[in-house]
């Protein structure tokens, strides 16, 4: 492994990939990084991509990558300026409406291929807050004011995006 430090310290660090190759446990991997590094793990990082969102991680010295997330219940959001462009599905309410289950893990999966392509780890969807007020202005990113089906069909495209890869986040319980 090459690593970007030549100092002895970054070398003689523990990194991610032991703890996945199961070489190092977690706890004595997380007992080396003191509390600044520990948050700024989970903390947001500037996009070093095309999305509209930021990322986290960015540890480069114990292993651990900028991961960058991507907005876009409707697909994955690029920010126009980059001049990348991206399917836009059909809002979660009328995809709801057809119960096709198959069809949201085909979404989530082609949804999650072009967020590899760009780079992006983490797909900020499904939205599966439940319409509870007509007055909502995000209603049209939700599946259903009936838990049971957006229930189902989040979890029918997470599955889908999870296949390639890609990680789904549920948003706005």
């Amino acid at each position: 492994r090459a690593y970007l430090y030549d100092d002895q310290e970054a070398v003689k660090a523990k990194k991610l990939w032991q703890v996945k190759n199961g070489e190092v446990s977690l706890e004595e991997f997380m007992e080396q990084l003191s509390l600044d590094e520990k948050i700024q793990i989970l903390g947001g990082q500037p996009n070093t991509g095309v999305a509209n969102t930021e990322g986290f991680g960015n540890l480069p010295k114990y292993g651990v990558p900028n991961i960058m997330t991507v907005d876009g219940p409707a697909g994955v959001r690029i920010n126009r300026e980059c001049g990348v462009f991206t399917t836009a599905f059909p809002c979660a309410t009328a995809l709801a409406c057809s119960w096709n289950l198959a069809m949201m893990e085909e979404i989530g999966q082609t949804g999650a291929k072009e967020a590899l392509e760009n780079n992006l780890g983490i797909w900020l969807t499904p939205a599966m807050n439940i319409h509870r007020s007509p007055l909502c202005g995000r209603n049209f990113e939700y599946f259903s004011e009936d838990p049971f089906v957006a229930g189902k069909m989040a979890g029918a495209k997470v599955r889908g995006i999870q296949s390639v890869g890609v990680a789904g986040t549920l948003k706005h319980f």
